[in-house]
């Protein structure tokens, strides 16, 4: 009896690769520098006036306004309260999903993601961000 070679491929090479490539990603992942809210160069196209602006000061505080262009007006709302909030600022703005967040850029990206994913719950369809114009 003879048995003719068949090609195989051998992908032991390949998951080696996936393992290291898996590794090196997880380890740079432990030394790298937080996520930095965006800034701009080039001039900004502030909010409708009659935007919703969701602001989350450097202690960590929301704020809600209405109207004002960077968000230092308007009322602090607390975190368990942001989604009723948006949730009834939206329900008289069917057509209107927008919200623009104005965040500091020293916070965490995991406590704006949290407010962020508490907006989408409530309602908001599209997110922009304030952007502050970069020191010179």
């Amino acid at each position: 009896m003879q048995f003719s070679p068949r090609a195989q491929m051998n992908v032991t090479p390949m998951i080696d690769l996936m393992l290291v490539l898996l590794m090196i990603f997880m380890i740079v992942n432990l030394f790298a520098p937080d996520i930095a809210i965006p800034t701009s160069r080039n001039a900004v196209n502030p909010p409708k006036p009659d935007a919703v602006v969701l602001r989350i000061y450097p202690s960590g505080r929301l704020g809600l306004s209405i109207g004002d262009e960077f968000g230092t007006g308007g009322w602090e709302v607390l975190p368990g309260q942001l989604g009723p909030q948006l949730e009834r600022l939206y329900a008289r703005r069917p057509g209107d999903r927008v919200l623009y967040l104005k965040a500091d850029s020293s916070l965490a990206f995991g406590l704006i993601d949290q407010a962020l994913s508490v907006a989408r719950k409530a309602g908001v369809r599209v997110v922009a961000t304030v952007t502050e114009r970069r020191g010179r």
